[in-house]
């Protein structure tokens, strides 16, 4: 290797050729095919030197070969690890079926961004009495990226069977290859893997994690803020809206395959969800236009304006009704990011938290803001008037106020002036279906029950229609 810096260090060259020797059954055999070039790496070999840099600016310093095999439980790619025929099976293939692994691999996100659970899964180890060092520490002149450009170098020369490299591996990494797997202490931490856990990594998404896949890390203290979502609504937490939307408009020829849902159609096009109801509740949905139907025809996504999210975080929107408001404000509030248009969260209840809406941090916000105090109608909608005012020079669009609550919202003050530009989305309590309070206050609004999380990007679209 030619980095001067790296042979002036010994002890950072001993722990680098450690760690090739730990993924020496991954390269063995496929010198041919291996390159300097990342590109021309197997996968799971490519992402390595930046997962262990990743760790090692968190304060990890794992063994390659751990890191190797978290990412491949993580990503579910156990059975598909990129390894020479007659490699050993890991020990740790044997939590591929755990719960909590499943629950982490149906994330689908890309090995990349799966480095962000590994470290979150390190800390965890350490927590349950495994320490993921290996008496090492970083040289004061060295940072992470200079260990990720070393190890790539490393395990290219490695691959390319240049002189001298392979017996300085296998010197520096006698013993360390067949290093046992920290069996015992990973059955602990992934038990520690909770709802609260998967809401936080699924609010923040693949893209945020595989571009910081330390943002996990550094917001494990916010965990017990967080409103736990069940698998369902987690999923909505990934979501784009155009790609939801793209296909809820009629259609009816021949041969047109059904995509996407609208609010009428015939019998044989419902949903499958739907006829998991009860015979009365497919009635009542039915008599208020309700239930969905598969469309066959797309239609073009709503615009996306400016908006003030106004987010009722009060204790009468938290349990049941937190499982429709929260996975909706997120999704909103991910499309606005993700389309550049200017936003502001205004967390209503209490003291009224506001934020601007500028980073994937800021919209988990919408997934830990909560308050025992009720919301303050008149100073609320102060706020938002104010908030609205001061995005109305961002954009030629005319900027929104959405409104998330439940359907009782505003029923004590029905003469209080509402904001201009007022739209609103209201989650029914279990087995309340009124009319909500407000709704002759909106532009739009739209009324969701408890329990249907798949009717709420098609709802959130009408509002911003």
């Amino acid at each position: 290797m030619g980095d001067d810096w790296f042979h002036s260090h010994p002890q950072f060259a001993a722990y680098v050729y450690r760690q090739v020797a730990t993924i020496e059954g991954v390269v063995i055999g496929e010198g041919d095919r291996l390159g300097m070039w990342l590109d021309s790496w197997p996968r799971n070999v490519a992402v390595l030197p930046r997962a262990l840099a990743s760790a090692l600016a968190a304060g990890f310093a794992p063994s390659l070969s751990l890191v190797r095999d978290l990412l491949a439980l993580i990503s579910g790619r156990v059975k598909q690890m990129e390894q020479v025929e007659q490699t050993e099976q890991s020990p740790l293939a044997q939590f591929a079926q755990h719960k909590r692994v499943i629950e982490l691999a149906g994330l689908s996100w890309s090995i990349e961004a799966c480095i962000a659970p590994v470290l979150v899964l390190l800390r965890l180890l350490r927590d349950a009495g495994y320490e993921p060092n290996q008496d090492f520490v970083l040289p004061d002149d060295g940072w992470p990226g200079r260990v990720e450009l070393c190890l790539v170098e490393a395990i290219g020369s490695y691959a390319r069977d240049e002189p001298g490299v392979r017996e300085r591996v296998a010197g520096h990494g006698r013993g360390v290859a067949a290093m046992t797997a920290p069996v015992g202490p990973l059955g602990l931490a992934l038990d520690r893997v909770d709802e609260p856990l998967l809401t936080l990594l699924a609010g923040l998404g693949e893209t945020a994690c595989a571009a910081e896949p330390s943002l996990p890390l550094s917001l494990l203290d916010r965990l017990d803020d967080m409103v736990a979502l069940s698998a369902p609504e987690r999923a909505i937490l990934g979501r784009n809206m155009p790609a939801e939307m793209a296909g809820r408009a009629e259609g009816s020829s021949l041969g047109v395959t059904r995509q996407g849902v609208t609010h009428r159609g015939d019998v044989k096009a419902l949903v499958p969800s739907e006829w998991a109801l009860r015979d009365e509740v497919r009635a009542y949905r039915y008599s208020r236009g309700e239930l969905l139907y598969r469309a066959q025809m797309g239609r073009e996504p709503p615009r996306l304006r400016p908006t003030v999210l106004v987010l009722d975080v009060s204790a009468t929107c938290l349990g049941a009704i937190a499982e429709v408001l929260r996975p909706a404000a997120h999704y909103l509030a991910r499309a606005l990011l993700q389309a550049g248009e200017p936003a502001f969260l205004l967390a209503a209840g209490g003291d009224n938290t506001t934020r601007a809406l500028q980073h994937p941090s800021d919209v988990l916000e919408i997934l830990a803001a909560r308050t025992l105090e009720p919301v303050d109608l008149v100073r609320t909608f102060d706020q938002a008037r104010g908030l609205r005012e001061a995005l109305a020079g961002d954009s030629g669009m005319e900027p929104v106020i959405v409104l998330m609550s439940h359907i009782y919202f505003g029923a004590e003050h029905r003469t209080l002036n509402a904001p201009s530009h007022l739209r609103a989305l209201f989650a029914e309590y279990p087995r309340h279906s009124e009319r909500p309070a407000w709704t002759d206050r909106c532009e739009r609004w739209q009324a969701l029950p408890v329990g249907n999380p798949e009717a709420i990007p098609d709802a959130v679209a009408r509002i911003m229609e």
